[in-house]
């Protein structure tokens, strides 16, 4: 989509065009819009739900153009000849295109991001008036709401949200990540996050003053928070809570696992029970392993380079049964397994792979070297006998 610039560098042109009446050519609108774009704008401009609407417009034009008239018809009186309502038509012709152009601008924003179809493929970002847009990670673009506001900028794999220019309130967006797919924000305050497969987390496009940093996660993400002691970080996870100032930890919970899985790299953090005012204290090096039924906690020393792996494109497997690695495998690769192997399940796997340089079937065959069985694959469904 072209941004507002270029809308605007676009106006001035054929504003200027329409005064000097030059003809308007093809590449006044192909040096600022695609075909697509120019395609949506001689539509919307013909449509007869857009012309009433711009008909509004020019009513509400009408009133300050009448005022116009009579100021320009006084002042050209006594200087030169000139063709008033010719002229003064230009002058409103250029009006409404400007305006027209700024509502084709709100229409198309509006247009490309409320009722999108998802494909569930796709990474999609949710603002916070419902307006959703997917996110290509092979784009580098700015990220606008509905009213063409610019709330952050995407690079390629980030989400960046430290040039925002928005009002001082608070304001969520939600970004959800599919199977097969990572992806990484910068926060209003220098907090990296990186989302792992199948995750979803809402979190505030600008940090407020006086206010707690806090954001809502389910799924799995690798948090570098940026110290500030006059406001916290919190990361809400259903019932468990992790609090943090400035720190290097990873945390787990995915729907439908019975654990919550906390690693600290650096720095410390605090876990909280939403039914308990006790905080558990956690030391770099170790694992909080929160179950979701007891609501108890169990602190163990933690393998951080496996924990950590997926943030590399790696998967990291000591002695784990095969029942117990197929929902990872599912998430990195996007694909569902199905095994009726019983015993297959059971068995034990120590093994490292990385998801951008090995595919699932070489996983797989890899697997058979040690303990032989049959898979086919049809439509990303892998059936293992």
């Amino acid at each position: 989509m072209a941004d507002f610039k270029k809308i605007m560098r676009l106006s001035k042109r054929i504003a200027d065009a329409i005064l000097k009446e030059k003809r308007i050519e093809e590449d006044d609108w192909g040096g600022h819009f695609d075909q697509k774009n120019r395609d949506y704008i001689y539509n919307r401009l013909t449509d007869s739900e857009a012309l009433e609407q711009r008909e509004d417009l020019r009513n509400e034009f009408e009133n300050s153009k009448e005022r116009a008239w009579a100021e320009l018809r006084e002042r050209s009186r006594p200087t030169r000849r000139i063709h008033l309502p010719i002229f003064i038509a230009k002058i409103a012709a250029i009006f409404i295109f400007l305006l027209g152009l700024g509502f084709l601008y709100t229409s198309y924003m509006k247009d490309q991001t409320k009722e999108l179809p998802v494909d569930g493929n796709v990474i999609t970002l949710i603002m916070d008036d419902g307006t959703v847009k997917i996110i290509n990670t092979e784009k580098e673009e700015e990220l606008l709401n509905a009213k063409g506001q610019i709330v952050g900028e995407q690079e390629k794999g980030t989400l960046n949200y430290m040039r925002a220019a928005l009002p001082e309130e608070l304001v969520y967006n939600e970004i959800k990540v599919p199977y097969g797919k990572t992806i990484k924000l910068l926060l209003s305050d220098g907090t990296h996050v990186q989302l792992n497969a199948g995750t979803s987390m809402r979190y505030p496009i600008k940090f407020i003053k006086g206010n707690e940093r806090h954001v809502f996660l389910e799924g799995e993400a690798f948090f570098v928070v940026a110290k500030d002691s006059l406001h916290p970080f919190r990361v809400q996870m259903g019932d468990l809570e992790v609090k943090v100032l400035g720190t290097r930890f990873n945390v787990a919970s995915y729907a439908g696992e019975p654990e919550i899985k906390t690693v600290l790299v650096e720095g410390s953090v605090a876990l909280y029970d939403a039914e308990s005012p006790q905080e558990t204290l956690l030391t770099p090096g170790h694992l909080a392993t929160w179950d979701k039924e007891d609501k108890k906690i169990l602190i163990t020393e933690a393998d951080v380079e496996r924990c950590t792996a997926w943030t590399k494109g790696g998967l990291i497997f000591r002695g784990m049964a095969f029942g117990d690695m197929i929902k990872k495998l599912e998430r990195a690769y996007n694909v569902s397994i199905t095994c009726t192997n019983q015993e297959l399940n059971n068995e034990i796997f120590s093994a490292n792979f990385h998801v951008e340089i090995e595919s699932i079937e070489q996983v797989l065959d890899y697997i058979k070297l040690q303990y032989p069985f049959d898979y086919t694959i049809e439509n990303q469904r892998i059936n293992i006998n």
